[in-house]
């Protein structure tokens, strides 16, 4: 759609005026030193949340001819309007372009909307985070709130905080759910569409509407991904890219190279183009682990775990004798048994031999395998 001008968006020919908008609720508006009609004012909002993507087109007008103190006045107006209206969308807008475009005005009104959203909003304020249906505004909401005072960004993560526990949303989904759909997320949504790969996140259906299907950029980065539908082993059963008519038994994983085999992983490498080397990691042996059968000093068997994320266990009678190793994605913890460091005054270090692994609870996932492969073959080298 071409940019409108200033005139096609007063005049109402850029986009429908919104009914629902009450004129009386908005700001005065001068524009070159004219004053607008009621009718024009309705139309200017309008234009601004009336469609989607139709504030792409003529915020930047709308720029041109209001001074920053007016546009703020206006936004902050358009919040406050949309709390009154009935469906999702316009809401969704004005917290859009007020992230973009919203001064003092526009912070007060966004505290009073995030932190009390009235009887109307219930579903799509803060308590949205977990339970909208199709764009509700929250990421933006999410995002324009970064422009409040410290206090007012504290009570939001904390109403969040809340809610991603009572619905067992963990971090890297909430910081998806938490992204805008403009050019400037574009980097942290694939960083964190590579770390839900990496740690074997399974996406049920409502996951996969609420995050991906919530928000145009997440769609079109997801759209160069393979996706597969996930086994009880851990492995996938059948791969394929997300489009409209995929149709996928749930849950569903974006692929990592160890769920398939290495034909596979080669066949989609050479003929998909994801956002992020999805087939590039060195295929390891995922179907058991291998324990090392060489020994190494203590010292490098505590540098060697603790540089890839294991964790001191609690000591046995005052003798390290194991690590752990969270996958948070996975619901579980690793646990490598060794020969055994002594920790008190006279203890003599020997050489340490990696004895068992096992996971609690217990998991067969290839992904956590071929992880643990990786590091035991680092760590103790042939």
């Amino acid at each position: 759609m071409a940019q409108p001008d200033i005139e096609d968006i007063l005049e109402g020919r850029f986009t429908p005026r919104q009914s629902w908008i009450d004129p009386s609720l908005l700001p005065s508006i001068s524009i070159r030193g004219r004053v607008l009609t009621p009718v024009e004012i309705q139309n200017l909002a309008s234009a601004l949340i009336g469609q989607p993507g139709i504030y792409q087109q003529s915020l930047p007008v709308v720029r041109m001819h209001l001074d920053a103190a007016c546009l703020d006045a206006l936004v902050a107006a358009l919040i406050r309007t949309c709390k009154g209206e009935v469906t999702s969308y316009p809401l969704y807008a004005a917290l859009l372009v007020a992230s973009l475009a919203g001064g003092p005005e526009t912070a007060a009104a966004l505290r009073e909307f995030l932190l009390n959203p009235g009887p109307m909003w219930t579903g799509i304020g803060v308590k949205s985070f977990v339970t909208l249906e199709g764009p509700s505004g929250i990421a933006a909401a999410v995002a324009a709130s970064r422009r409040l005072d410290t206090y007012s960004r504290n009570e939001i993560d904390k109403q969040i905080d809340e809610l991603c526990v009572k619905h067992n949303i963990g971090p890297l989904e909430r910081e998806l759910r938490s992204l805008s759909s403009d050019a400037t997320s574009r980097k942290p949504a694939i960083d964190v569409l590579k770390r839900l790969c990496e740690g074997g996140f399974a996406w049920t259906h409502q996951a996969l509407k609420e995050t991906i299907f919530a928000n145009p950029l997440l769609q079109e980065l997801a759209a160069t991904l393979v996706w597969g539908e996930l086994t009880p082993t851990g492995h996938v059963s059948r791969t394929f890219l997300l489009t409209p008519d995929a149709a996928p038994q749930f849950p569903i994983v974006i692929v990592h190279p160890s769920q398939i085999t290495p034909e596979e992983a080669q066949s989609w490498k050479s003929t998909t183009k994801p956002v992020f080397p999805q087939f590039d990691k060195r295929p390891v042996n995922s179907t058991a682990i291998h324990l090392p059968t060489n020994a190494i000093s203590p010292s490098a068997l505590l540098t060697g775990l603790e540089s890839k994320g294991w964790q001191r266990t609690r000591p046995e009678a005052n003798v390290l004798r194991q690590h752990a190793k969270a996958f948070p994605l996975l619901h579980c913890k690793a646990y490598l048994r060794y020969t055994g460091i002594p920790i008190h005054y006279g203890g003599t270090w020997t050489a340490q031999q990696a004895i068992s692994v096992h996971f609690d609870p217990p998991v067969n996932s290839p992904i956590a395998i071929a992880e643990i492969n990786a590091d035991l073959a680092a760590i103790f080298p042939a």
